[in-house]
């Protein structure tokens, strides 16, 4: 067995066990309770109206604070949800690796579990190509506008059309999908973590 592997594994083990600590407790808006999900996205729809409509309606100083507030935990959520998946991406072929070579497999099956559940709970390809937003909307996908403005129609009691009853329902199943690979997600780093522990008394009480 390669000698880089061991420190590989230990390195991308405790980043993945931090940023996965760090994603747990910075949920996405999208996840948050309802008034801060819709605030957060009214303020969302101000600001595309702005800047794609050119739009008259402005914030007010204590929106624009808030808005900043949110942008802020936006661009976090975006950063460890990236470091979190380059954990994943190292951690998990490092630990194939230390399973065949070194029988952990065999001995400590629970590996295998926690790492089947981190593989399903942050499916790479998936998350690169189209991440996981903080607000679960953007005007750069698929997302736009007209997402936003069926979504402020409905929380304010509004006549929803067909369109847009099926936009919201395309997001909020999106948004439950989101929930189960993250709840995946950390129910593997928990196992994976519970696995090393127990790794490391069986081996302690062994040597």
């Amino acid at each position: 067995m390669p000698l880089w592997i061991m420190p590989a594994y230990i390195v991308s083990g405790i980043t993945l066990l931090v940023s996965g600590y760090l994603s747990y407790t910075n949920k996405p808006f999208c996840f948050q309770n309802q008034a801060i999900r819709n605030e957060s996205i009214r303020l969302h729809r101000l600001k595309l109206r702005q800047f794609d409509l050119g739009a008259k309606e402005q914030l007010n100083p204590q929106e624009e604070a808030e808005y900043a507030i949110y942008k802020r935990a936006d661009k976090k959520v975006l950063l460890i949800d990236k470091v979190l998946g380059i954990a994943v991406l190292i951690n998990l072929p490092m630990l194939f690796m230390l399973m065949i070579s070194s029988g952990w497999a065999l001995n400590m099956p629970l590996y295998i579990v926690s790492g089947l559940l981190i593989f399903l709970g942050k499916p790479i390809f998936i998350n690169w190509i189209q991440p996981r937003l903080p607000l679960c909307v953007t005007n750069q996908s698929f997302y736009d506008l007209d997402l936003i403005e069926a979504l402020y129609k409905r929380f304010n009691g509004l006549q929803l059309n067909e369109e847009e009853k099926r936009n919201i329902d395309h997001y909020e199943t999106e948004i439950r999908w989101n929930r189960y690979h993250l709840n995946v997600l950390y129910i593997g780093i928990a196992l994976h973590l519970l696995a090393t522990i127990l790794h490391g008394v069986i081996h302690l009480f062994q040597s």
